[in-house]
């Protein structure tokens, strides 16, 4: 499937920052992470918010990951409408061996559940809600 735009330029707007007028917070670096894995053949899972804007997200991200040809990862399964990681999101990350997790849509105001996944994964979060407090070590948010 091909992406309507040009990952190698949309890779240079992100991170070339002179070269346009916004730079979201973070995004240099979560596409660092996310070539980083595809460049190792990490697994990566994604859990995206169970709504039609996070539901939209998780289907762009896997377009991306199938645009750059990495087909190792997984999406967080759940049968309950939930909101941000929980039991779900901590299994698909053990059974799958994942290096990084990337979380949709939800998330920002579960600062102590990323912290404690942040100890033994890197997490990209990416929500339109800015976080109230401390951003934990290896996570990158960006609204």
């Amino acid at each position: 499937m091909e992406l309507p735009v040009n990952f190698q330029q949309l890779y240079h707007q992100i991170t070339n920052p002179i070269d346009y007028s916004y730079e979201p917070t973070g995004a240099k670096r979560a596409a660092e992470m996310i070539l980083h894995a595809k460049k190792n053949n990490h697994h990566i899972t994604i859990d995206a918010d169970y709504d039609p804007d996070g539901f939209y997200c998780g289907r762009i991200v896997c377009d991306i990951l199938d645009f750059l040809h990495h087909t190792n990862y997984s999406v967080v399964k759940t049968i309950a409408k939930r909101h941000g990681i929980d039991g779900a999101t901590s299994l698909s990350i053990a059974n799958n061996d994942s290096k990084l997790l990337i979380v949709l849509d939800s998330s920002s105001d579960k600062l102590a559940e990323l912290y404690e996944l942040s100890k033994t994964i890197n997490v990209l979060v990416i929500d339109h809600h800015y976080p109230q407090g401390k951003i934990p070590p290896n996570t990158n948010s960006f609204v």
